[in-house]
């Protein structure tokens, strides 16, 4: 029995070694078995790797942890304390690092996106004490900022047309003479654009060429009602209705009186002199641009002084109210009013930064508003605008100055859009995640086995139908500030936005105080300062200046009467 056990003992010792051995000879001789033994390592490599969540080698889409979460919050921190041009705000628990860089909300109504993003921003905007342009679609967000605004210390404006606590905003204040053409064009391609119909991202046919034409003496009577005593938008309104028009612009290019300048303004309208349906389309696309606003209950907001701040530096807040009952009227004057103050307030360096926000965006047409976005970051702009749906952008500005205009964006909140083609894109922007599902299978006869398949799937980060069942303040967003160690940015988080108590009674409080005295002082100090006075003489003088100024040859002594004092 012990001689058994030490042969034993000695086949132990042996027989690995031999294995050993043969195995080493056997490798060294089929190479082909080391590439495969060597190909199945690695693979099991990448299974485990797979299996850990770290692969990664299909795609990235993932939301931010709390690490770069965090990280978000110690840029808000640092860029908060910082007195330069670089702004942080904080919506609800959400820390928002480069402000700068632009941000969008989108949001079906009722989603959210006002009271849970946007309110908020403006009230963080307020107490980092940033002079701010609001643009009110609805009318409800002058009366939600301007008492807590003031109880800050804020200057509070407000441009309403048709309101009587709105103030006045002489357009052609932005334009600095008689010869300043570039900013006359500006105005006048922003009220034709934003005319009642017009949708500038489409096509528009045949109109085309009497858009043009009646852009270009739109700006030209704008440069003429400069040199009058009446410079202001009824002036050149009443200059377009004179008759025998091209006659009495010939008369004041003989009489050498004027600017060549301004006399070369009219020279698409001279050219065409013999044809005459070509000058009366063109006459008559000029008239439409201001037959929507020049009316007696809207003259007081754009006629005479400007009362509304144009340079906004310090503690001052500017709210552009639309009227619904009058939107049609009303878009063309505020979305002028908006691009050209921005464009003022930009072209000298700030010290300060300026916030621009405009809700409802797709309402107005704000041709420069993209390269606001790419080129003004830098020197202190913070825009912030929000959107219901894709389709909305496109049919205002086109399907590439959409996609351009949301490119320009930093930070962007994707709320309930209630459109799945929205929302289709929505979960394209964010990509992709990969899920691992196992299976096991069985086999039962003569040589049992069990078997794990593992496949790995590609799904979106959050899908369409997800985006669909959103509640009222749930949101994805993604910031610039949300970084990781490997160099990622921009991951998105997906939150509930959490709206304080106190947030919640600074609205309610604020709301409560407009209605008790904020409107009655600013409709006391607005009517104080109206500087028309009798809206009907006030008309007939202007009309009466156009025809002097711009008077008839003397062949037509007998012209019909040029305007119609009752009209405005």
């Amino acid at each position: 029995m012990g001689n058994h056990m030490i042969v034993s003992t000695v086949q132990t010792i042996y027989m690995p070694v031999l294995a050993a051995a043969n195995l080493q000879t056997m490798l060294w001789e089929n190479k082909e078995i080391v590439f495969l033994i060597a190909l199945l390592v690695v693979m099991q490599v990448l299974n485990q790797r797979l299996q850990n969540g770290l692969g990664g080698q299909f795609t990235t889409g993932r939301f931010a942890n709390r690490r770069e979460i965090k990280t978000a919050e110690r840029l808000w921190q640092q860029q908060r304390d910082s007195k330069g041009l670089t702004a942080a705000l904080k919506v609800g628990q959400i820390n928002l690092p480069y402000a700068n860089e632009g941000g969008s909300v989108a949001g079906a109504p009722g989603s959210g996106k006002t009271f849970s993003v946007i309110d908020p921003a403006i009230r963080s905007a307020l107490r980092n004490g940033y002079p701010i342009i609001v643009y009110d679609s609805k009318g409800t967000q002058t009366e939600t900022h301007a008492a807590y605004a003031a109880s800050l210390g804020y200057h509070v404006s407000v441009f309403a047309p048709g309101k009587p606590y709105t103030g006045t905003c002489n357009l052609l204040d932005f334009v600095k003479s008689e010869t300043d053409s570039l900013m006359a064009y500006q105005l006048s391609y922003i009220l034709e654009k934003n005319s009642a119909g017009a949708n500038p991202g489409q096509a528009s046919g045949g109109k085309d060429f009497f858009e043009r034409t009646g852009v270009n003496l739109v700006e030209a009577a704008i440069l003429l009602a400069k040199l009058t005593d009446y410079p202001d938008l009824l002036t050149v309104g009443k200059i377009l209705n004179l008759p025998l028009l091209i006659e009495r612009i010939k008369t004041l290019r003989e009489q050498h009186t004027v600017s060549n300048w301004v006399i070369e303004s009219f020279s698409q309208l001279l050219s065409s002199e013999d044809a005459e349906k070509q000058v009366a389309g063109m006459i008559v696309t000029a008239q439409n641009v201001f037959k929507r606003f020049i009316s007696k209950d809207l003259l007081p907001s754009f006629c005479g002084e400007t009362t509304i701040p144009l340079d906004l530096t310090g503690q001052q807040i500017l709210f552009l109210q639309t009227d619904i009952e009058k939107k049609d009227a009303v878009t063309p004057l505020l979305a002028a009013v908006l691009q050209l103050i921005v464009s003022r307030n930009f072209s000298q360096p700030r010290k300060i930064p300026l916030m621009v926000s405009v809700d409802e965006f797709p309402s107005l047409y704000l041709p420069a508003f993209e390269s606001y976005l790419n080129e003004l970051r830098s020197a202190g702009l913070i825009a912030l605008i929000g959107y219901q749906n894709f389709s909305q952008l496109r049919k205002r500005y086109g399907p590439d100055g959409a996609k351009a205009m949301i490119a320009a964006c930093g930070t962007q909140f994707f709320f309930n859009p209630r459109d799945f083609e929205t929302a289709k894109e929505f979960s394209q922007y964010l990509g992709e995640k990969e899920i691992t599902h196992y299976t096991k299978s069985r086999s039962y006869g003569k040589n049992r086995s069990r078997s794990r398949n593992q496949q790995v799937q590609k799904v979106p980060l959050v899908s369409p139908d997800e985006y669909l069942k959103f509640r009222k303040g749930e949101c994805v967003y993604v910031n610039p500030g949300h970084r990781s160690k490997n160099g990622a940015a921009s991951v998105p988080v997906r939150c509930q936005v959490k709206i304080s108590q106190s947030e919640i009674d600074i609205h309610e409080k604020s709301l409560a105080a407009w209605t008790s005295t904020v409107k009655d002082r600013l409709v006391a100090r607005e009517k104080g300062a109206n500087p028309l006075g009798d809206l009907d003489k006030a008309s007939q003088i202007r009309a009466r200046a156009a025809d002097e100024f711009l008077s008839l040859p003397v062949f037509a002594g007998s012209a019909p009467d040029f305007d119609n004092d009752e009209q405005y």
